[in-house]
Parts: C-alpha cells; structure tokens; sequence
C-alpha cells in the first residue's frame, strides 16, 4: 500500500521500498494471506522472481547450496502435484479445474495455479519484486506480532457484572450493612508467576 496511513498500529512501513518514488510504502497486518512456502520458495530459483519451476531443469548455478539441497526437494513435491493433475485430466476433469484442485498453496483465491503437464511445469502468478534485509524483516515481523497479540489481562467469565477496578469502586460495590460493622480494604498487588 502507499501511505499516508492513519491507523499505523495495523500497519508496518516499508522504508526505502521503491528509491524512485518519494512516497510512503506500508504492509497492512490486517489483510494477510497464509501460503504455503514451497510457492515461495519457487521464486528464489528464478532470476526474476517468479513462482514458476520446469521440473526437468537443472538446479540454477547462482544459487547459494542450502537452495540447491531444496531444489531437489521442491521438484519431488511438485512433481506429485504434476502427475495428480494428469489423473484427473485422464478422467475428463478440464486441466485448470484440475490444478486449482489439486495445487491449491493458501486460504484465499488469490494465488492462482497453473499446472503444465506436458512442459511439466508448475507456477503461481506470485512474483518476487524486493527483499528486506534480515533486520528490516525482524523489525516488520516483530511488530506483526505485536497487532496480533493482545494483552493477557485477568477476566472473570463467571461473573456478569462489572468487575471492579480501584479500591473506591470496591468500597462503591460493597452494600452497607445496617449495623456498620463490615469493613473491606481493598489493596492492589502483583500475583507472582509459579
């Protein structure tokens, strides 16, 4: 998104996102996609960043080795997707219903598939346009974390009524009894953890 943004507690900025542009990039924490990492993983072995694989090409030579031990890995799990595509396509079931079944990678409809199995090539329409350096994406995930967490703060669900909070809305809570005789002192502590 491009900013300004007013609720920026929903939001985490992406500074020096686009150099040509002088304007504010945010990511909205309240519109997030769960997918599954083998999609974006696809995108590390193309130079521009596509989520795209043939299954019969080589490992890319510009790759660092821990991404070439994944690849190996990547293409067998693809490889499956590739031919249970090609059983339902034998059984009539038309090629993109067929690989929208069977390689669906998120929660929502926006990652769309696409499964070749004549090219045996598997892709996502996900392109990888930038990458944060490690501390920038700490930072960011950091703060996710933070609008998804919330405040573990006791609460009564047996009760119905108001809880009350200070010493003054204790003594209000409290009914006068008719001989005055019922005193309640009310002090605030911490609980230590056991």
């Amino acid at each position: 998104m491009a900013g300004p943004i007013d609720d920026r507690d929903s939001h985490g900025e992406l500074q020096f996102f686009d150099e040509a542009s002088d304007a504010q990039d945010f990511v909205s924490f309240k519109r997030t996609h769960s997918v599954r990492l083998s999609v974006l993983d696809m995108c590390a072995y193309n130079a521009g960043g596509e989520a795209s694989l043939e299954l019969d090409a080589p490992c890319p030579d510009r790759v660092i080795p821990a991404w070439k031990a994944r690849y190996k890995k990547l293409v067998d799990e693809l490889g499956k997707l590739v031919r249970r595509v090609e059983e339902l396509t034998k059984k009539g079931i038309k090629p993109q219903i067929a690989s929208t079944l069977v390689a669906r990678c998120s929660n929502s409809a926006l990652f769309v598939p696409s499964v070749d199995v004549a090219a045996k090539k598997v892709s996502f329409n996900v392109k990888r346009v930038g990458r944060l350096r490690q501390s920038r994406a700490a930072a960011l995930l950091s703060k996710y974390a933070n609008f998804m967490a919330r405040q573990a703060f006791d609460h009564d669900f047996g009760d119905d009524e108001k809880q009350p909070t200070t010493e003054k809305s204790v003594e209000a809570a409290i009914p006068e009894s008719k001989n005055d005789t019922q005193q309640v002192t009310v002090t605030p502590r911490a609980v230590k953890p056991e």
